[in-house]
């Protein structure tokens, strides 16, 4: 007992270390004009604490999004710091911290492995595609919201195990404010189910009716979300359910590829004016791999993994359109947990079996490069001039001079804020001569 808990605690304070040092540059950065304004710079409600902004909050989505507990968050940020980005960065950095360390213990309770739950925990802390969620200001959403869903998931499988309403109570108390914080986790409900899979217990009526509460919020917030985002009119319209059906068969493969090789990341995957061949073949990828899991669904690692990974994806993968991209890293901060559950156990079933040498490789391979790409990764959202130049850099095709004078530009051309205090303005460049002579004559009109 004593020797497992050592492990455990070593465990912890090794990803605690890791995961802190390659956010370290995120500490540092400032405001980006990608929603940030929206959502904090110029939102009044989130500069003060008082019944009015609580109640705006509680009854005004912004930008489309209902996200109560997030502007809170935010309130109190402003409380500290006033518009001093290096708090708003270090809350996030701090929630990213405290979900790394639950998200070991929620493998914990789902494996009873300490080097399985070591793997996830340090795989989920410094997966380069998390930094979206966590260099980003503007995704406290995905940070808090993880932070509740994490705590909602091992109450519930605590309640599975000592058989205690209490703890399914609590469960879904802290669901409630996990989708008071970010709508993606209305398919928790399904998630539940996941894990009596995973746990064994046989589907009777009892089992089904303990969802229902769950299920229920999980509907009316859905209506809320889809309601919040036609007042914004981000719902868009597609050519077809077919080409709906293929850009999200295409997801599921393109985050996936993204897991193992996390590399032209960028904080904006335009939408094809036309779909490329590339989302047909992954498309077509995609069903060949749902069809060999359905038939390998005797694997329990696998099967678990990959439908945790598909539901968490579900609100995310475009069967309705609802903005002018087809992907985003932070959509996987959720997804990606079934993905580390599957590296987390063949890592300990190799440990196991007398391969540890090999893993020891490994883990000292991914962390390096991980940590590394991470570190690199933070750099790109200290503002906004490195944010919009990387991502043109690999997507030049998002700007055009025709689309900047029909105004179907996809990212903000108006001058930015350089600092909040005294509210100077500075001119956003790309560093293309092209664009910029156009963006400069659109502002001028």
């Amino acid at each position: 007992m004593a020797t497992s808990t050592f492990k455990i605690l070593v465990s912890i304070l090794l990803i605690l270390l890791v995961t802190t040092v390659s956010f370290v540059p995120a500490l540092f950065n400032g405001w980006t004009t990608w929603d940030d304004d929206v959502y904090v710079v110029d939102n009044p409600s989130v500069q003060q604490i008082s019944a009015e902004s609580l109640e705006r909050v509680f009854t005004t989505p912004v930008n489309g999004s209902y996200l109560p507990l997030s502007m809170i968050s935010y309130m109190i940020d402003y409380q500290i710091g006033g518009f001093d980005p290096k708090v708003f960065h270090a809350t996030n950095v701090l929630f990213h911290i405290l979900n790394s360390c639950l998200m070991f213990f929620l493998m914990y309770q789902l494996t009873g492995s300490v080097l399985a739950s070591l793997v996830g925990g340090l795989l989920f802390g410094i997966h380069p595609m998390r930094v979206e969620s966590v260099a980003w200001i503007s995704a406290r959403k995905d940070v808090l919201s993880m932070f509740f869903f994490l705590l909602s998931s091992i109450s519930y499988l605590r309640y599975i195990r000592v058989k205690k309403q209490s703890w399914l109570t609590a469960a879904f108390i802290l669901f409630v404010c996990a989708i008071l914080s970010k709508i993606i986790v209305l398919t928790f409900p399904l998630i539940l189910l996941l894990y009596d899979f995973l746990k064994k217990r046989k589907v009777d009526p009892g089992i089904v009716m303990e969802k229902i509460p769950f299920a229920l919020v999980a509907a009316a917030f859905s209506v809320i979300g889809l309601i919040g985002q036609q007042s914004v009119d981000a719902v868009k319209r597609s050519a077809s359910i077919l080409e709906n059906g293929i850009v999200s068969l295409h997801g599921i493969i393109f985050y996936i590829e993204k897991f193992f090789l996390p590399i032209k990341l960028s904080h904006l995957y335009p939408y094809p004016s036309d779909l490329p061949l590339q989302f047909i073949v992954y498309a077509f990828i995609a069903i060949v791999a749902l069809i060999a899991l359905w038939k390998y669904r005797r694997n329990q690692i696998l099967l678990f993994g990959i439908l945790f990974f598909i539901v968490s994806l579900l609100p995310v993968l475009q069967f309705v359109r609802f903005s002018q991209i087809f992907a985003a890293d932070r959509f996987t901060y959720f997804a990606y947990i079934g993905l580390f559950y599957i590296a987390g156990m063949y890592s300990a079933k190799a440990w196991d079996s007398g391969k540890r040498r090999m893993v020891i490789t490994f883990l000292i391979i991914i962390t390096a490069a991980c940590s590394y790409l991470t570190w690199e990764r933070c750099e790109v959202w200290k503002d906004s001039n490195t944010l919009w130049k990387d991502m043109l850099s690999k997507y030049p095709e998002a700007i055009s001079e025709n689309s900047v004078r029909k105004g179907q530009y996809l990212f903000p051309i108006q001058p930015v804020q350089q600092t909040c205090d005294k509210r100077e303005r500075m001119r956003w460049t790309s560093g293309n001569k092209q664009i910029d002579r156009v963006i400069s004559n659109e502002l001028a009109v």
